[in-house]
């Protein structure tokens, strides 16, 4: 992602202006399974230059954050999960619920909209409260 974003980063400060919006994952900030080390720190490589790259970009109107999803109903939970992810939910989701495609799509657009002015170096989850459960 770092790799994308710094040919952009490089053109947005004659702008004046810009959005970055990272899709990253729940699981970069805590997940507390066993397995996912690897994917994790994979994972933890797209949110993590956030703050740092708030600190040089946000004098010229840059604004740099991410969303992180958490368990989604996609085809690919349903393949990829060994488990019941709707039970998996219910347990373990503060909502009780998986969330949808929608509702991540829902949250990129808040971000990228003038709703949110001043809102950088954020890494917004989508997750139903995974996290805090």
């Amino acid at each position: 992602m770092w790799r994308l974003s710094k040919y952009e980063l490089a053109r947005m400060p004659k702008q004046a202006q810009g959005i970055i919006i990272y899709i990253d994952d729940e699981c970069a900030q805590l997940n507390l399974m066993f397995g996912v080390v690897l994917y994790a720190a994979a994972k933890a490589c797209g949110y993590l230059p956030n703050p740092f790259c708030c600190l040089e970009y946000a004098a010229y109107g840059v604004r740099i954050n991410a969303a992180a999803p958490g368990r989604i109903a996609t085809g690919m939970l349903a393949k990829a999960s060994s488990s019941n992810p709707e039970r998996f939910a219910r347990l373990f989701i503060l909502m009780r619920r998986l969330g949808t495609l929608e509702e991540v799509a829902e949250a990129v657009l808040w971000l990228a909209s003038l709703d949110a002015p001043f809102l950088t170096g954020q890494v917004l989850g989508v997750d139903g409260r995974y996290l805090a459960s």
